[in-house]
């Protein structure tokens, strides 16, 4: 690889699992039925 794709890898964080949480939360409280 070339050393700007290993920096930009490198980079690259984990998800923010706080985050999706509270997306998922929300998107079960705006669809109908939940889950769909």
């Amino acid at each position: 690889m070339t050393e700007l794709l290993s920096n930009t890898i490198e980079m690259i964080k984990p998800l923010d699992e706080g985050a999706m949480a509270e997306a998922l939360a929300r998107h079960n409280r705006l669809t109908k039925p939940q889950g769909s």
